[in-house]
């Protein structure tokens, strides 16, 4: 999950990219304590007029990580450097 939101974040950044469409996700356990998320990523070009960026993500962290599944829902939470 931190990785993957890193990615999205470094993409977003080096292409000048917001996203707020995200389908397909799936999350596939590989081994003990271990998953994979996929997911695609739609949105458009950062305009500064119609998007009014307060702050900027910088990098997801594991601090304050948590994953749990509740009623077949699969809920992800960390921290974010600004």
């Amino acid at each position: 999950f931190v990785e993957w939101l890193n990615t999205l974040l470094t993409r977003a950044d080096i292409a000048g990219l917001v996203f707020g469409d995200f389908k397909n996700i799936t999350i596939t356990p590989l081994a003990y304590n271990l998953y994979k998320l996929h997911a695609k990523a739609s949105g458009e070009k950062l305009d500064a007029e119609k998007h009014n960026i307060k702050v900027e993500a910088k990098a997801a962290t594991y601090h304050g990580l948590k994953y749990e599944i509740k009623d077949g829902t699969h809920y992800l939470q960390c921290v974010v450097d600004v």
